[in-house]
């Protein structure tokens, strides 16, 4: 009964910070530690966890459910060097940041001390690229929710949140969000295509790396 109250209220506490109107055919510039001060600490232990998985320009997107283990995903490296990488969390850090209480597979005094499990793939420079671009595309078209405007809109709720970065030349970091959008929207198929990236990242098995391939062509049409 203890852990589901917790896990509840740890729903609470992350769809909470979502359940505001966002028009999911944009990402919804990033949330300010400034301005939720509440979400400093989470969110730091979350930066910290994935800190050393990727280069600071890297197009990645780390994923934090309602339930479950937080994860990243995304490319590092260029060229023929260029790979698919996923890290995963062992503890969930909102277990220990959120309401302090951890459950009994999560005793650790510092969720740092778990070990991050990781998979990595090699994907041809061509692929690659292609991803790249499509970060570069939806993250340079991220903005504010139009007041009332109703095409697009979601509440939040129970879900995940993506927070989606990468870095471009002449403009610095560039960054965004999205809270379960739906699949029709443009912030729904970049979530697939992580997802695609994801599962790819995980088996290194040729079908889903055809679904990958299938879910960048997707943004040429």
């Amino acid at each position: 009964m203890q852990r589901v109250i917790k896990q509840f209220a740890i729903s609470l506490w992350l769809t909470s910070i979502s359940a505001i109107a966002q028009d999911t055919n944009h990402l919804l510039p990033e949330n300010s530690v400034y301005a939720i001060p509440s979400l400093a600490t989470y969110y730091f232990k979350v930066g910290q966890t994935f800190n050393d998985v990727f280069s600071f320009d890297a197009a990645k997107v780390v994923v934090l459910p309602s339930f479950g283990y937080e994860y990243v995903v995304g490319i590092e490296g260029g060229g023929e060097g260029c790979s698919l990488v996923h890290a995963e969390t062992t503890v969930r850090l909102s277990g220990y940041e959120i309401i302090d209480q951890p459950s009994d597979d999560e005793s650790l005094d510092d969720p740092l001390d778990a070990p991050l499990k990781i998979f990595s793939q090699s994907i041809a420079p061509e692929l690659c690229n292609q991803i790249n671009e499509i970060w570069q595309t939806i993250l340079l078209d991220t903005r504010y929710a139009v007041p009332n405007e109703s095409d697009g809109i979601s509440l939040g709720g129970d879900g995940t949140s993506y927070h989606f970065s990468t870095w471009v030349m002449g403009t610095g970091v560039l960054s965004g969000q999205t809270h379960s959008p739906a699949q029709t929207t443009l912030s729904g198929k970049l979530v697939e295509l992580s997802h695609s990236m994801s599962s790819y990242a995980r088996s290194g098995a040729s079908n889903d790396l055809a679904e990958l391939e299938q879910a960048v062509l997707q943004w040429k049409k």
